[in-house]
């Protein structure tokens, strides 16, 4: 390809860089950009089975009419230092609206399913009908 053209992604590699000091997607600094992110992640994360880390590990997919939305819960022994955990609260808030919702939505459901569950099980020990005493 003719330099003058630019890159395959159609920029000139002398342009100017977008605001912010990033790199234009396609050009050789952004490509440079990229592969030093994905070894600085390599370098991190080497040997690392992060499935096998956590004694509780589920990941569930949900497809909605408006797109695929995911789940994930891991539990276990926490092993990070005092200073990490700090600054993972600070930038990752426990008390979002988002968080909120859907803890009142986990927690009335929860709810719900106890206390029909206990009336069940009190229901067939002491014979009661199907229907409520009230």
């Amino acid at each position: 390809m003719n330099q003058a053209m630019g890159t395959a992604a159609g920029h000139v590699d002398n342009a100017p860089s977008p605001p912010g000091g990033a790199a234009w997607p396609g050009s050789k600094a952004f490509d440079a950009g990229v592969e030093q992110q994905d070894a600085q992640a390599r370098h991190v994360y080497a040997g690392r089975e992060w499935s096998s880390d956590h004694p509780l590990n589920i990941r569930v997919s949900i497809p909605l009419g408006i797109g695929r939305y995911y789940i994930t819960m891991v539990a276990g022994k926490e092993r990070r230092a005092r200073a990490r955990l700090a600054l993972d609260r600070r930038q990752n808030p426990l008390s979002t609206p988002g968080n909120v919702i859907f803890l009142a939505f986990v927690t009335t459901i929860a709810t719900v399913g106890g206390i029909t569950l206990i009336y069940q099980l009190l229901a067939q020990v002491f014979g009661w009908s199907g229907r409520l005493l009230l």
